[in-house]
């Protein structure tokens, strides 16, 4: 088993309830990218929420106004397709053998 890393600070101990899949996804996650420690992964998680929500705070000061759902749905399909664009270019070159 690895070694998991320390907590920064003081810590509180607190239940969240999530389904299977979730929890599951949230281990591999921790696994893969913070040493299978799942509270600092929600640390990070919490991190990047509170710069989305400065950020979202940031624009309403400047006068923009939030995405609309819809909009927000064909913008995540653009890059859902760019990726698979991507993807799929990468797997063409993968399949090129050298003469």
């Amino acid at each position: 088993m690895k070694h998991r890393t320390k907590r920064r600070g003081k810590t509180v101990t607190f239940s969240v309830s999530v389904d299977m899949t979730t929890r599951e996804r949230l281990r591999g996650i921790a696994e893969a990218n913070h040493g299978g420690n799942v509270s600092e992964l929600i640390a990070r998680l919490v991190d990047d929420a509170a710069r989305q929500q400065a950020l979202r705070e940031f624009l309403a000061l400047q006068g923009h106004r939030r995405m609309t759902a819809a909009r927000k749905r064909a913008l995540l399909a653009d890059i859902e397709a760019e990726l698979a664009r991507q993807e799929q270019g990468a797997r063409r070159k993968r399949g090129r053998s050298a003469a």
